[in-house]
């Protein structure tokens, strides 16, 4: 029995001091690619948006609108509004504009009537002094000194009606002048709202100034723009996008986005035509991640690829795309596999087969791919690194001796 515990216990001894086989891998040069896939969307890089017209002045009630989606030809009709209330303040305004010609006319007859009055005052009153002054007496051999007095008083009345009928006629004028002023300003104010009433509804119907696909605006519930509901003008209603420059966003998973940089190549596929592959270049990228949905903590870069030549005809905004974006591609390049590089963030180091032992050496890292890394400087071609830590693999196997108690011993530097 004694004989058969110490075989055991030899056993495992010299099972967990055997040397097992470290795996190991060749560096070699070959094209190394780093890539990511993004899922994104097709957009236009030109929209047109289409407003309520600032003409109109007021609110509109939308009449009929073209179906989300439609494909519009130049000067089509997209969005039609109520002429109701235009049509009524295209009447309401000449009935103004009647009635203020006819006013402004009244007050011509009035200005012209008492202007004759005025003038026929004033020429009175300039015969008036012209008969005193003429007729005035003065020779005191002729005239008493009453009558002498009495004449050059009567003359002084005449000169004083004289500058009195000028004053009021002066200060009526001017009066009559303002009546005027204001007549023709009604009649400017009754012009004006025909001119807005007419605009109005030349401006009930709003038509695609170009070729392209309607796509509705959508409020805040989701909603889209639909008969029944009243726009203000400048409100966007809907937009066209210029189905010949499109362009991709994308969203990148911050994780993958390490080193992700405008200019960088990508290639686009549409989910619904994944034969058809398309060239693109990363034209902007936003410097900060943020997440796609509200409450979610995964966190996204935005970018968007311009395509490079033009895309396929069965191309549209709102089609799901997935791309595919080069981070880094070298020719050439010394790579081994990930698993054999250790160390830290900033110092990294590999084992390096020299005959029948592995020797540590520091290397320089150049880019990383999830399965490969590149070395810059520290290791040749064709020499051989270990994918695991060689001296781990020399360490006791997991398996603890037995102690004669029972329990188990301790680890080398550990506790019981």
């Amino acid at each position: 029995m004694a004989v058969a515990g110490t075989i055991v216990v030899l056993a495992m001894v010299l099972a967990a001091f055997s040397i097992s086989p470290v795996p190991a891998a060749a560096a070699r040069r070959q094209v190394f690619v780093r890539e990511v896939t993004a899922d994104g969307v097709v957009e236009a890089a030109v929209t047109t948006p289409i407003v309520a017209p600032l003409t109109a002045g007021q609110g509109l009630k939308v009449a009929w609108v073209a179906a989300e989606g439609s494909l519009v030809k130049a000067g089509d009709v997209v969005v039609r509004f109520d002429p109701g209330e235009f049509v009524r303040a295209l009447e309401d305004s000449q009935d103004d504009y009647r009635i203020a010609q006819a006013r402004h006319r009244k007050a011509e007859r009035q200005r012209a009537a008492a202007l004759n009055a005025l003038r026929s005052e004033v020429e009175l009153a300039h015969a008036d002094l012209d008969y005193a002054r003429r007729f005035q007496s003065r020779d005191e051999t002729l005239f008493s000194r009453f009558s002498i007095a009495e004449s050059a008083i009567d003359a002084d009345l005449a000169e004083a009606r004289l500058e009195s009928a000028l004053a009021q006629a002066d200060t009526r004028e001017r009066q009559l002048a303002s009546s005027l002023a204001l007549a023709e300003i009604e009649v400017r104010k009754a012009e004006l709202k025909i001119t807005q009433a007419r605009a109005g509804l030349a401006a009930v119907t709003v038509t695609a100034p170009h070729d392209g696909i309607l796509v509705l605006e959508r409020d805040w519930r989701g909603e889209m723009t639909q008969a029944g509901q009243t726009a203000w003008p400048g409100e966007k209603l809907a937009e066209i996008p210029d189905l010949a420059r499109l362009q991709v966003q994308v969203w990148v998973l911050e994780a993958d986005a390490g080193g992700l940089a405008v200019g960088q190549a990508a290639r686009v596929r549409l989910d619904g035509h994944p034969e058809q592959e398309v060239a693109a270049r990363v034209a902007r990228l936003e410097a900060v991640a943020k997440p796609r949905q509200r409450g979610s903590p995964v966190q996204y870069f935005a970018a968007v690829l311009e395509l490079e030549g033009e895309s396929p005809s069965t191309w549209r905004p709102g089609q799901r795309v997935t791309a595919t974006i080069t981070l880094d591609r070298e020719e050439g390049a010394l790579v081994i596999p990930r698993p054999a590089v250790f160390g830290e963030e900033t110092e990294h180091f590999v084992w390096v087969k020299q005959g029948r032992r592995w020797q540590r050496r520091p290397v320089v890292l150049g880019p990383r791919s999830a399965a490969l890394a590149v070395v810059t400087s520290g290791l040749a071609e064709g020499e051989k690194v270990a994918l695991v830590d060689p001296e781990a693999s020399r360490r006791p196997a997991v398996a603890t001796p037995i102690q004669a108690s029972g329990a188990p011993l301790p680890e080398k530097g550990g506790r019981p």
